[in-house]
């Protein structure tokens, strides 16, 4: 089974489009971006994400053409990250690493 996710518009527009994917997917320039952000970090799930629309100025808005783009998921001891990069290598969201919160204590 593939795992499959979709980012649908209050209106009921299916923004993206993404596929869990193995490593063997992303073209090299986008890999080497990935391994270069991840900074020795382990790599987790792989997604590639088609893009058909994008919010601007609070409407949706139909790209010219549909844009691919690649995530992968990154931890480094208890921080975590994601990093997205378009297919031509460049980052388009650079990873923010945070530490996972704390969970919440139920009162006895």
């Amino acid at each position: 089974d593939t795992e499959k996710e979709t980012d649908i518009a209050a209106d009921g527009t299916m923004l993206e489009f993404t596929l869990v994917v193995a490593a063997d997917v992303f073209p090299a320039p986008v890999m080497k971006t990935i391994k270069d952000a991840a900074q020795g970090a382990t790599l987790g799930r792989l997604e590639k994400i088609s893009v058909s629309y994008e919010p601007k100025e609070g409407k949706v808005v139909k790209l010219p053409e549909p844009l691919t783009r690649y995530a992968a998921e990154m931890a480094k001891g208890k921080k975590t990250a994601e990093v997205i990069v378009n297919a031509d290598g460049t980052v388009f969201e650079a990873p923010e690493w945070v530490e996972p919160k704390p969970e919440a204590k139920t009162a006895k």
